[in-house]
């Protein structure tokens, strides 16, 4: 869904509420996708929220999920893989400090 046509259902909401054809106008009304349910904007939102970097409990939060377990066993797959998100760490913080690949003694052999 691009920029565009989510300021369209945006703008539509109010009219979205009253009710299940409203919504269907809605929809066709922003070239969205026949089919398209309500929920999908809370999924759309839950991703755009963890596209955005946010941090699982406040996704929990603004979701309003009782336990993190609920966030993450519907949202956990589109979270960054937690090695890949450290992958780096280290050689951040010690930049141009790095030790060598190899030991010199190893390198004379």
């Amino acid at each position: 869904m691009d920029v565009g046509s989510r300021r369209q259902v945006a703008a539509h909401l109010p009219v979205v509420l009253a009710g299940g054809h409203c919504w269907q106008v809605a929809v066709e009304a922003c070239g969205l996708p026949r089919g398209t349910r309500f929920h999908d904007l809370r999924h759309f939102y839950a991703s755009a929220l963890i596209g955005a970097g946010l941090h699982p409990k406040a996704i929990q939060s603004r979701l309003g999920h009782a336990t993190i377990a609920e966030t993450m066993d519907t949202y956990g797959h589109l979270f960054p893989d937690a090695e890949d998100h450290g992958r780096g760490a280290l050689d951040s913080l010690f930049g141009e400090a790095a030790v060598p690949p190899e030991c010199p003694e190893r390198v004379a052999e």
